[in-house]
């Protein structure tokens, strides 16, 4: 069964919350996210298996509109609103159930232009109220 709880950056670094030793390029990539007005809230996590982080807008607590995977030697990101990624994104990420994702190799241009754009198009709407923020009320912890 995997664990679930809040991300509380004034009580521990960033790094607490990997829960595993992974040679993915997390930290980089989770940089970036920052430089987007981005924060993760929430993690899932199962022991020496994976990570997984869900993002929001930094001042909508709860408003994951996306969430990555870190496992051992690996990062997935993936688009929990995909109507929102441009014509690169789709053409970039796979389909998995409702949402899109892509394998990030190494944090380069491509992934940053696809998570700008989506993050570009999907702000405007969310402020507006036309998209309502996913709700993980399953995980009470969260």
């Amino acid at each position: 069964m995997a664990d679930h709880g809040v991300i509380d950056l004034s009580k521990k670094k960033i790094e607490e919350y990997v829960f595993l030793e992974s040679q993915a390029n997390w930290k980089r990539f989770y940089d970036f996210v920052v430089e987007l007005n981005l924060k993760p809230y929430c993690f899932q996590h199962k022991e020496n298996r994976y990570t997984c982080w869900y993002v929001g807008f930094v001042d909508v607590q709860k408003s994951y509109i996306l969430h990555f995977k870190i496992n051992k030697t690996s990062l997935a990101l993936w688009f929990r609103r995909p109507q929102f990624l441009s014509k690169l994104g789709q053409e970039k990420t796979k389909s998995d159930n409702n949402y899109r994702y892509v394998a990030i190799l190494s944090v380069d241009n491509t992934i940053k232009q696809i998570l700008s754009d989506y993050v570009k198009a999907i702000e405007k709407p969310f402020y507006q109220g036309k998209i309502k923020p996913d709700q993980i009320d399953q995980h009470k912890n969260c």
